[in-house]
């Protein structure tokens, strides 16, 4: 099978589509699964996604996969055309994630070439069992109720004229309804004494508990002057499963609702609430993921990122070539204004199309900003942590291949936040916060660079813990007095560096963030942290809006040339003789306006011959990096221009004495330029 096989184009369609697809479930689920509520809408769209992907799965004959999504899909039909609402979704949130999962996983074996042969029957079998309970649980359930049954519950009793009736079902404990009632009784007598109840002995016996659980327990409240107490009263009382409210005015007015808290959820087959519930589900729960289907616009088309890639090396081509002409030394002294003219309309155009481009790989955040969704749902239940994730900036756009580069180490440090730096409940609130952490993912723009920031408001980081650890497994780089506190909170990104002392499935083994440093480092990015002990912390992430063209300034020392981003430089100056200072190391230094900087010279630093060593012969350039400055000495500079980002033949990158440079270009007269690593010259 060779890489242009027809089957091999449509194995990467089905990849595609089917991995969108489980995105937008996955979102869905997680929008549903926190308000305990499935609209008809959402229900439509999962059973919809189902049926895709079981279509497109049988034709591709991955069989266990048909499988599984075809009963997810029975469960969703079963749900579309009975329009019922169940009191708990907790049960069926896990199962339809379970079987997300399932199929992901697959998807990525067929994606690196493996064999996806992994058994679904298991998980098949426990969804059509999960099927099975909602059916045979609708007749028994008197939540699920017919509508005559419903009708006889409103037939017992009528709303006062100025009040409301309440009709509560206990689903917990069967047979204990009764004393469930004198439970609600006493938690209502605090904040409301205007009432009344049916059944009046509610211990009487077995007929009352039959009808409390048959059309469930009834109390009549006079006015509505406390309508809200009394409505969280109820929810909140013990073993209530479903509420049902009714006004006196009109019958379109009532309303049902149900307790989401999970003590008081059953615990086996799972119960149907009134289909009057529908609106309210509808009106509880936002529909972004539903409305965000990115395969149902008929004005966007899916393109190969291969072909945008090919695409982006012609434009920078193009770039190369545009400049090659226009600044031809040839050109050079002679009087070509229709030329010049004509120069000048190309390079309009190729910046046009560039930029057009550049437009067209841009992606927003927000599709990798909400994985972070699933990472912090699945960890809260693992660690018993309660933690809010709060999106902010989720529509800035950076490069596709910048995208698929932060998100493995992003999903990394909201891992370690929520694991190292969030409190657990109880901490919290013994710290005066609230039960609940709060988890803040933020971007935007800051010119050509976007700042990404995983911020939590938890225990913060301990600077003499940090620098304990540190002096005992020997990885302090100079004194701790000396340190600063960003320095000191680096540390965590030393390989095999963890506060921790016991391992768990989440960290504590000392890897993990130092490979987040090492990809945000390949891409050009830099992070820094900022820490406030019992406040939270901040992680920035900061990297380049795209890794194809950038601004740079050419720099010649000898005969070789080098290409420095303007992003990175402060200023250039020529040197003077007496402002070089050395320190007692013998390390070279320039004071300008009264700061003194570190002074690279290029030449020594990467090993060339240069006839330009004497300072007030060449040139400086301040180049900043988080803060941290350094002066490049080089033989002159020579011209500004865009460059497009090639990366070192393979050969050269195995020369060890090639660390600082991050890759190379070429410049308008043919020649080759190397692009400098200034956080690599900076740290280093």
């Amino acid at each position: 099978m060779t890489d242009s096989s027809p089957i091999d184009s449509l194995l990467e369609m089905y990849l595609f589509e089917n991995s969108t697809l489980l995105e937008q479930l996955e979102n869905i689920i997680l929008e549903c699964e926190h308000v305990n509520a499935y609209p008809a809408a959402a229900v439509h769209e999962i059973f919809r996604i189902m049926h895709t992907i079981k279509g497109s799965s049988t034709m591709m004959q991955f069989n266990h996969i048909a499988a599984l999504s075809h009963a997810m899909e029975d469960l969703f039909a079963y749900l579309r055309e009975r329009e019922e609402v169940l009191a708990d979704y907790s049960q069926l949130s896990e199962l339809v994630l379970q079987g997300s999962d399932f199929i992901k996983i697959e998807l990525l074996k067929l994606q690196n070439g493996h064999i996806a042969d992994e058994d679904s029957a298991t998980l098949t079998h426990r969804i059509t069992a999960y099927l099975d309970q909602l059916k045979t649980s609708q007749d028994p359930c008197p939540a699920t109720s017919s509508e005559d049954d419903h009708e006889i519950g409103l037939a017992n009793l009528d709303a006062p004229a100025a009040g409301f009736k309440a009709v509560v079902f206990f689903g917990n404990d069967p047979g204990m309804e009764g004393v469930r009632a004198v439970q609600l009784i006493q938690s209502l007598e605090d904040i409301e004494a205007n009432y009344s109840y049916h059944p009046k002995d509610s211990l009487g016996g077995a007929e009352e508990t039959a009808f409390i659980r048959n059309h469930g327990f009834q109390l009549l409240f006079q006015d509505k002057h406390n309508y809200s107490e009394v409505h969280q009263c109820i929810r909140e009382a013990c073993g209530v499963t479903a509420v049902q409210l009714f006004d006196s005015d009109a019958d379109s007015s009532n309303h049902s609702h149900h307790n989401g808290k999970r003590d008081h959820e059953p615990t086996t087959a799972p119960r149907l609430a009134h289909p009057s519930s529908k609106n309210e589900a509808e009106d509880k729960v936002p529909l972004a993921a539903v409305e965000r289907s990115p395969m149902q616009s008929a004005s966007y088309l899916s393109v190969n990122v291969s072909k945008l890639d090919e695409l982006m090396n012609l434009i920078g081509e193009l770039v190369i070539a545009e400049s090659m002409v226009s600044q031809h030394p040839e050109l050079q002294g002679h009087p070509l204004e229709q030329f010049k003219h004509a120069a000048r309309h190309l390079t309009k155009i190729t910046k046009e199309i560039q930029d057009k481009t550049m437009s067209i790989r841009m992606v927003p955040l927000e599709s990798c900003f909400h994985k972070m969704n699933r990472v912090l749902r699945d960890m809260s239940k693992k660690l018993d942590k309660d933690i809010r994730l709060q999106l902010i900036g989720e529509e800035t756009e950076v490069d596709k291949s910048i995208i698929d580069k932060i998100t493995d180490p992003l999903m990394h440090l909201v891992r370690n936040a929520a694991d190292h730096g969030l409190e657990t409940g109880p901490e919290r609130e013994a710290a005066g916060k609230a039960r609940t952490g709060t988890l803040t993912l933020e971007a935007r723009n800051t010119g050509s660079e976007v700042m990404i920031i995983v911020r939590d408001d938890g225990r913060g980081m301990d600077r003499g813990k940090l620098l304990a650890r540190a002096r005992e497994k020997n990885m302090l780089y100079k004194e701790e007095a000396d340190m600063s506190d960003r320095e000191v909170y680096q540390l965590i990104f030393m390989p095999g560096f963890s506060t921790k002392d016991s391992i768990s499935e989440f960290s504590g083994r000392g890897v993990g963030m130092d490979v987040v440093l090492q990809n945000i480092d390949s891409i050009g990015g830099t992070v820094f942290i900022d820490s406030e002990p019992g406040h939270g912390s901040a992680i920035t992430i900061k990297i380049p809006l795209t890794l194809a063209i950038i601004d740079g300034m050419n720099v010649k020392v000898g005969s070789s040339r080098f290409t420095l981003p303007i992003s990175s430089i402060k200023e250039s100056f020529r040197p003077q003789g007496k402002d070089i200072i050395r320190d007692p190391d013998g390390c070279e230094m320039i004071m300008v306006r009264g700061q003194c900087y570190a002074i690279i010279r290029l030449y020594e630093h990467f090993k060339l011959h240069s006839d330009v060593q004497t300072v007030e012969d060449g040139i400086l350039t301040m180049v900043e990096v988080d803060g941290q400055q350094v002066c490049l000495f080089a033989d002159e500079l020579l011209a500004q221009q865009q460059v497009v980002i090639k990366a070192l033949p393979v050969y050269i990158k195995k020369l060890t004495n090639l660390k600082g440079i991050a890759g190379c270009t070429l410049l308008s007269d043919g020649s080759t330029s190397l692009i400098l690593d200034i956080p690599h010259l900076i740290s280093h």
